[in-house]
C-alpha cells in the first residue's frame, strides 16, 4: 500500500475552494491509509487504494500547475468507483469482511459534489 506523496497531504493551487476540496480529499486519504495499515484487509483493497491515490495526485498535480477541470476530475472519480466497486474480493474467501472498501467508497462518494443533470 502506498502512501500520499509529502506534498499531496496539503495540496494548494492559489484556489481557495478548490484547495478545500482537495484537502479534503487528501484527509479521506490519510485517515484510510491509517485505517488500512491498523486493519486486516485484501489486496484488492490495497489496488483499489493505491489507484485513487494515484488518481487524487493527479488531480492535486493539476490543481497546482491551475490545468485541473473540476467536473471533469470528480467524473474520473465517479467512473473509478463505478468500475471497481464491489472489489472482486467481496464476498469471497480472499475477503476479511472488514468494511473498510465500502467505507473508502462512501467517504469519497459523500466528498463528492452532486451530478448536475443538464
Amino acid at each position: 500500500m502506498r502512501r500520499l506523496r509529502r506534498s499531496s497531504r496539503n495540496p494548494t493551487s492559489g484556489d481557495p475552494v478548490i484547495d478545500r476540496q482537495n484537502q479534503a480529499l487528501s484527509r479521506i486519504l490519510f485517515d484510510m491509509g491509517d485505517e488500512l495499515r491498523a486493519t486486516e484487509h485484501c489486496q484488492d483493497m490495497n489496488e483499489f487504494y493505491d489507484d485513487l491515490v494515484d488518481l487524487a495526485e493527479q488531480r492535486f498535480d493539476a490543481a497546482a500547475a491551475g490545468t485541473l477541470d473540476v467536473p471533469e476530475a470528480d467524473e474520473e472519480i465517479r467512473e473509478f468507483l463505478a468500475e471497481r466497486m464491489p472489489l472482486p474480493a467481496r464476498d469471497g474467501p480472499a475477503c476479511r469482511d472488514c468494511g473498510l472498501c465500502e467505507k473508502l467508497e462512501d467517504r469519497v462518494c459523500a466528498w463528492l459534489p452532486e451530478t448536475v443533470e443538464a
